[in-house]
């Protein structure tokens, strides 16, 4: 995470953007770490402040 904020930070964004942009870059990583996954299904679990996850099923 330090290291994508540090890259916004370098791009000239304000701290508080770079947290932001971070934060954002993050969580699709995420999505898209969990959308390969071909071993385990997960879904949405809610979106309080942000979203959360679920293991649905495990194919191992």
């Amino acid at each position: 995470m330090q290291k994508i904020y540090d890259y916004y930070i370098k791009e000239g964004k304000s701290e508080e953007d770079a947290h932001q942009s971070a934060a954002i870059d993050a969580g699709r990583l995420l999505k898209s770490l969990l959308d390969s996954d071909s071993l385990r299904k997960f879904e949405i679990a809610g979106k309080d402040t942000g979203t959360l996850y679920k293991l649905v099923s495990d194919s191992k």
